[in-house]
């Protein structure tokens, strides 16, 4: 038995399948049994399939293909039944009821299937991981081009009329950051 992927297929595909199949298995109805099965088999990573009933015997046994690297999985079929009961018990309602074995399945699953999608899985990952780095990247380069262009650009226009001359400029740059502080020593120096 395998862990893991083992335990994935457990609650999704074998639950289901317990389920279906323990109506078919407690009144014998082996073409319905079937019909349930070949569902599960329709599972690109499902290969094989056997149904037995309480006493060993098979119901259902098919092999889509044979694949080297696979692991089986197995779960056992029950049924509640009601407990010896006394006729006052039964006329109450208040029998026990007890689980019954009535049947065990077994699938063969397919690795490569699992590793292939396991593989795509990591390629999406990876390139959402890409996209949001890239994505990143340029809503930063765009935040700190509208938060720097414009009091670098103020910096700029107020040098250049205090170059040309006109030293009672003000540069109308109001931030707390190095920026700010330049603007205030060229307000200084003017």
């Amino acid at each position: 038995r395998s862990r893991g992927l083992g335990d994935v297929y457990k609650r999704q595909i074998m639950d289901s399948l317990v389920v279906n199949a323990e109506y078919p298995i407690l009144i014998g109805d082996e073409e319905l049994l079937a019909r349930i099965v070949r569902g599960a088999l329709d599972q690109k990573d499902v290969i094989a399939c056997e149904v037995s009933n309480a006493e060993k015997e098979v119901l259902f046994n098919e092999v889509k293909k044979s694949v080297g690297d696979s692991f089986i999985i197995e779960a056992d079929v029950e049924t509640l039944r009601a407990a010896q009961a006394s006729a006052e018990d039964m006329l109450l309602g208040t029998t026990e009821q007890v689980e019954e074995l009535i049947g065990h399945i077994q699938l063969v699953i397919s690795r490569e299937n699992l590793k292939a999608k396991l593989a795509d899985i990591r390629l999406t990952l990876i390139l959402v991981v890409v996209i949001m780095v890239i994505t990143t990247g340029l809503a930063s380069s765009l935040l700190l081009k509208v938060m720097l262009d414009r009091p670098i650009a103020a910096l700029m226009k107020g040098a250049q009329r205090i170059a040309q001359g006109e030293l009672n400029y003000q540069v109308a740059v109001r931030t707390s950051d190095e920026i700010g502080q330049l603007a205030e020593a060229f307000n200084r120096m003017t």
